[in-house]
């Protein structure tokens, strides 16, 4: 009990310190400058961002190093939300609270410091934080976890109020400023976001029209057969979908007796009036909303695999991580944007920082963590989930959109279409290498197994029946199994 009050107090009062001092923060240790003169003060683990890869280095950090201090600042919110839940708090489904899944008492509790405020650049001569407000804070290690932001059309008039992106809670907010002049809605890309913009906006009585460069939706994402369901689908719930557009201009047009109005100007194709003009493709790493990291990023912040980038200091995860492996340290890295891998990479992160700040200064206690035990390699299975509507679709492994000529990689497909419902199973050298599916929910960990232990053709149809989610009976994977099992017979 002693120790829950005690941990509350201190949180409290350091939280309170930060926000009241408006300068750097006094660390009860003494200095943070320069080199460590004292071998038992402990460390102090800066965050920057609290989306799931902040917030899961933290956790990881707390878990290994009881005795560090952990800051965790955001510009968005105080607390770590669940991003993927801004569509439901739009449709009224959720609260903020409810999005919320740890409260401020927990961070007290597990003695995590929250600071809500902008860092506007960063001194890694001096490791030192200068917020926008010109106050400044101290760092040993830093994680940035500063996340991703939209696209943007590049294109004269998408500064105009009414084109916007969707990503932060700034971003919602102003979105419901506008709604109640939103009749008639364009949105811009052919992907997940996309169909969350227009199943929020229907949902409040919208008419919703989706524009992309493809000619199918999802074409980027998904073979022909697939994109093509979905792209059906869409039009039968009422999504008007126009594909092979390219958007050039967006201008306001005003008409006598009518409302102010954005005109969106297509290539050989009459402009449309509309209200919102909603941006959807795709998302790029953050990181260049701070400088200072100019020399450690290209695409993203560029790190290896244990997110320790060239400054030994700094570390990076999440949509902002750019991944460099082996050799290939000129050329481009892996930047990935799903929740999945940013859960991943925060929790390797977090371990990683540790296992630095061990080797930096072995006299620290680390809550009996060897070496070894802290550090994890990425988990090299890729999985990602996702609803198209009422669709839910997983993916494991490799199952690209396209196949390069000449490729060992093949594919078994099966498909009802009148229940929307598909599995492809991707294989090389007569070893699975990947599964997608539509309208059918797999077991993660039978399915990554599958990967990892690299089951053959063979295994993989057998236990096919076993690999349904659901208790109840269903027979679609029995059917499924029996027309693989003849398609790759006949192959």
């Amino acid at each position: 009990m002693i120790h829950r009050w005690w941990s509350r107090w201190w949180s409290r009062w350091k939280a309170h310190s930060i926000a009241s001092r408006g300068a750097e923060w006094p660390s009860p240790w003494g200095d943070v400058f320069g080199e460590k003169t004292d071998p038992l003060r402990p460390t102090r683990y800066v965050i920057i961002g609290n989306g799931v890869a902040g917030f899961e280095a933290a956790r990881k950090i707390r878990e290994s190093d009881r005795q560090a201090e952990v800051i965790m600042i955001s510009r968005e919110s105080e607390l770590h939300w669940s991003r993927p839940a801004l569509m439901y708090l739009y449709m009224g489904e959720l609260t903020l609270e409810e999005a919320t899944p740890y409260p401020k008492r927990w961070f007290a509790e597990k003695r995590l410091i929250l600071l809500q405020r902008e860092v506007g650049r960063v001194d890694r001569a001096e490791r030192q934080l200068y917020f926008t407000d010109s106050s400044r804070l101290s760092y040993d290690l830093l994680l940035v976890a500063l996340g991703s932001e939209p696209r943007t059309l590049d294109i004269p008039g998408e500064e105009l109020d009414g084109v916007m992106g969707l990503y932060d809670l700034q971003d919602l907010a102003h979105l419901e400023e506008i709604s109640d002049r939103i009749g008639r809605a364009v949105i811009i890309g052919g992907g997940l976001v996309a169909v969350e913009w227009a199943e929020m906006l229907v949902h409040r009585g919208v008419s919703v029209e989706i524009l992309m460069k493809d000619p199918l939706f999802a074409a980027h994402l998904f073979p022909q057969e697939e994109a093509q369901m979905i792209t059906d689908y869409l039009i039968q719930t009422g999504i008007s979908i126009q594909g092979n557009v390219e958007v050039q201009e967006v201008t306001v047009d005003q008409r006598a007796n009518a409302e102010l109005k954005l005109a969106l100007h297509l290539r050989e194709r009459e402009a449309l009036l509309v209200d919102l003009v909603g941006v959807a493709i795709g998302v790029k790493p953050a990181v260049h909303r701070v400088e200072g990291l100019e020399e450690l990023s290209r695409d993203g912040l560029r790190v290896d695999e244990r997110l320790q980038s060239a400054d030994p200091h700094v570390f990076a995860a999440g949509d902002c991580a750019e991944l460099i492996t082996g050799t290939a340290h000129l050329k481009r890295g892996r930047v990935s944007g799903t929740w999945y891998e940013a859960r991943q990479m925060g929790r390797v992160a977090g371990l990683s920082m540790v296992r630095y700040a061990h080797k930096q200064n072995p006299a620290g206690a680390m809550d009996g963590f060897t070496l070894d035990e802290i550090y994890s390699p990425i988990a090299s299975e890729w999985f990602n989930s996702a609803k198209f509507l009422d669709i839910e679709h997983q993916l494991y492994g490799e199952v690209p959109s396209s196949v390069e000529p000449n490729t060992d990689l093949l594919s078994l497909y099966w498909s009802d279409l009148a229940n929307r419902q598909s599995i492809r199973i991707t294989y090389k050298e007569g070893k699975v290498v990947g599964l997608c599916t539509l309208g059918i929910r797999l077991r993660q960990s039978q399915c990554e197994r599958i990967i990892r232990e690299r089951y053959s053709v063979d295994q993989t149809l057998e236990s096919l029946d076993l690999l349904r989610f659901d208790e109840e009976f269903d027979d679609t994977l029995l059917r499924a199994k029996e027309s693989l099992k003849s398609q790759f017979q006949a192959d």
